[in-house]
């Protein structure tokens, strides 16, 4: 992983995955919430992913979620410049 940011109270890194594996659960469900009930306010191009509480989304698309959909704040931005670091 390759730090390119650093915020007031987190940092951010970014990594390329290939045939990523993940664990079949959540260590707890507060960890993350259920995908599939805001799956309506994401692009169609969306899939869940393999881990509970994340998707896989292309990055072209990330101006078609939902305005609605809360997020991190920054999140759209840092991933902005994740790809760009990339």
């Amino acid at each position: 992983p390759c730090k390119f940011a650093e915020g007031e109270k987190c940092d951010w890194y970014v990594i390329v995955l290939r045939s990523p594996t993940f664990e079949a659960k959540a260590k707890s469900r507060s960890e993350c919430g259920d995908m599939k009930s805001v799956a309506s306010l994401l692009p169609s191009s969306m899939q869940l992913a393999d881990c509970y509480g994340h998707v896989w989304l292309p990055t072209s698309d990330l101006r078609n979620i939902d305005p609605k959909l809360p997020l991190m704040g920054g999140l759209l931005k840092r991933i902005g410049e994740a790809v760009n670091f990339l």
